[in-house]
Formats: structure tokens, C-alpha cells, sequence
């Protein structure tokens, strides 16, 4: 936990407070920074504006939490269509509301912070690059060679648990078996 975290907490909690305190959300419009959460991954604070029942959310936002492509552009053009985008923290934020079937969203008072369950044919693809991870100038060896590996235990008037392995190594290749005992 960073040390700052409680600070913003209160802090968080203290703007919310007076803005209800205030009057009622619908006859406001309050903005406030957030932990924001979209598909149960932390994607870090953000101004949120609240509306009413509605929460408008920066799209850098949503786009640092992988919501990307070509269906997010048509979802994000439908959005702005119904005039369902403002400024929020000096950058164009769009109503959750408003993405709504392909995004649904959840404020917990409690915690202070906004969750988002995103469709997943808004999220941009992934991709993971696998490489092969061994050094370039490795040698393997060819040379022949054997080996016994063995354990013995006892675990008081339970008995005697044994285990063994050998293996041999001929031309590159291993011959291995291994054998346990255990009481029974």
C-alpha cells in the first residue's frame, strides 16, 4: 500500500460528502478522483464526474484499461452521437450510461471506487511473444556419464521411506528410471 493511498481516501471522501451534503447529485454535477476498475484489473485514479446517476469517465481511462479497436471506436461513436461526452479533468470523458449494453458499471460507497465489466469484444488484442530463452553459445555436452541419486528417512515407528534414481548418459542421450519406497 502506498502512503498516500489514505490521504486520497479521506480526501475522496470529504469531496463526496459535501457534494451530497450539498444538495442532490441530480441538481449537481461533481467531479472527483477515483481507484478506477475495469474487468477486476486496477487501472490507477482518474477525475470522474458524476451526473445524477450517471458517471462520466475519461477515454484515456478506458483506454488504459485495454479497451480498444475497431467495435470500442463504433461503441465510442454511438456515445458521442447522443451527445454523451464532456470534458472531465481537461480531457474528453464519455457517460457510462451510455455504453450501456456492451459496459456496465458499479460504484461502491464503501470503498470509494468505480468497477466497470467491459464486453469483451471491446478490449483490444493481446499478444505474447515466446522465445526460445537459452544463451546463444551454450554447449551440451556429449560425453558419457552416470549417476545414483538416493534418499533414507525415517519418520519415528511409522518405518523407513527410501527413494533412489539413476541414469546414464550415452552419446547425448539419458537413460533415467527412478524408484520410491514408502511404508505401507
Amino acid at each position: 500500500m502506498r502512503r498516500n493511498e489514505p490521504i486520497r481516501g479521506v480526501a475522496a471522501t470529504v469531496m463526496l460528502v459535501m457534494a451530497l451534503a450539498a444538495g442532490p447529485l441530480s441538481a449537481q454535477e461533481t467531479e472527483i478522483v477515483f481507484p478506477v476498475i475495469i474487468n477486476a484489473v486496477p487501472v490507477g485514479e482518474s477525475n470522474v464526474l458524476i451526473v445524477s446517476d450517471d458517471f462520466y469517465l475519461p477515454v484515456a481511462t478506458l483506454e488504459r484499461g485495454r479497451v480498444a479497436g475497431v467495435s470500442w471506436e463504433r461503441v465510442l461513436t454511438v456515445a458521442r452521437l447522443r451527445n454523451a461526452e464532456r470534458l472531465v479533468g481537461g480531457e474528453p470523458a464519455v457517460s457510462l450510461r451510455s455504453l450501456a449494453p456492451w459496459t456496465t458499471f458499479q460504484f461502491d460507497e464503501a470503498e470509494l471506487r468505480l468497477s466497470l465489466t467491459v464486453d469483451p469484444n471491446l478490449l483490444g488484442a493481446s499478444s505474447m511473444t515466446v522465445h526460445d530463452a537459452r544463451p546463444s553459445d551454450i554447449r551440451y555436452s556429449e560425453d558419457n556419464s552416470t549417476f545414483l541419486n538416493y534418499a533414507v528417512s525415517s519418520s519415528g515407528f511409522s518405518g523407513v521411506t527410501a527413494f533412489a534414481e539413476i541414469g546414464s548418459s550415452i552419446g547425448g542421450n539419458l537413460l533415467y528410471t527412478s524408484l520410491s519406497s514408502v511404508p505401507g
